[in-house]
């Protein structure tokens, strides 16, 4: 239905990524330093106390009920939410490796996030809460909002610093390369989508320009061939999702008082109203296309 301000939205944030010369290989091979369990839970707590103290609550209530664990052959994914309505419980799985880190951090406080979204809708009432979300574009907006508040509190609290900064810029890569997955999708005639969220590069026009999107980023991935696939869903889902938690940030920051009830009315919302849904955070297509968020974003990374 939004297509037409989706690819104004698309292009306007790409343009912005070029424009401010953003490096895809500026923490290549970087590796991050050891977070014990303890510093990893305490500063997760530091920052449910600024935001709300009942996620602390909330954080503290799943460990003892033994909803978080982590699970390494979980393959694709970093980490995986498991609504469990009937049971009330929400189960949380994430990868972590022996050596603890902000990573962990982020993934933990990322589902903690789809956590957050799923009690808030079943305190006011709502049901089959994954059906009514699923067919949006929106269910990782809350989770990554989380997580990339949880990164901005590490980096202006001086917890691990070097480390944050290099998950900050991580977090706008993957928003860069879902945005130039969403340009060769836009540049499809026909979709042509498999009941795996696939689509197909078929011919030599798309994979050619498939090849100069990643030209311009200055990609050092491999090129695109004809016959490879994209998937359709996953980079509207994240690339728009973790592109709007950065204005939702945004708004959490210039209006701490006012953003929880405002940010639970859009959760509750935007499966009927679509983007309209963000306007209580004053989030719109108009303030996403024109990018003055982001373009302080990418400008604070260098």
């Amino acid at each position: 239905d939004d297509q037409y301000y989706l690819i104004d939205l698309v292009e306007s944030s790409f343009n912005i990524f070029l424009e401010s010369e953003f490096s895809v290989h500026k923490d290549y091979g970087k590796q991050y330093h050891k977070m014990s369990d303890a510093m990893m839970q305490k500063s997760i707590v530091g920052l449910y106390e600024k935001i709300d103290k009942n996620l602390k609550f909330r954080f503290m209530e799943k460990f003892d009920n033994l909803e978080i664990f982590i699970n390494n052959t979980i393959e694709r994914y970093a980490g995986l939410f498991f609504p469990m309505e009937s049971l009330s419980k929400n189960v949380i799985f994430i990868t972590a490796n022996e050596v603890m880190s902000v990573e962990e951090g982020r993934i933990l406080v990322h589902e903690m996030g789809h956590d957050f979204e799923f009690e808030n809708a079943k305190k006011n009432g709502v049901t089959s809460i994954w059906n009514g979300i699923v067919r949006t574009i929106y269910p990782e907006v809350c989770s990554s909002f989380f997580e990339y508040a949880y990164i901005n509190y590490l980096i202006e609290n001086n917890i691990y610093k070097e480390d944050a900064m290099i998950l900050k810029r991580r977090y706008l890569n993957q928003i860069y390369y879902f945005l130039s997955y969403l340009l060769i999708i836009f540049n499809h005639r026909n979709l042509n989508i498999d009941p795996e969220f696939n689509i197909k590069l078929e011919n030599k026009e798309i994979v050619d320009y498939a090849n100069s999107i990643l030209e311009m980023m200055n990609s050092s991935d491999d090129l695109f061939e004809i016959d490879d696939k994209l998937n359709f869903r996953t980079p509207f889902v994240y690339g728009i999702g973790k592109l709007i938690a950065i204005y939702v940030y945004d708004a959490y920051k210039n209006n701490s008082k006012e953003f929880l009830s405002n940010f639970k009315k859009s959760l509750l919302e935007y499966k009927d109203k679509g983007m309209d849904a963000f306007s209580h955070l004053g989030i719109t297509y108009d303030s996403l296309i024109e990018g003055k968020v982001l373009k302080r974003a990418l400008t604070e990374c260098k």
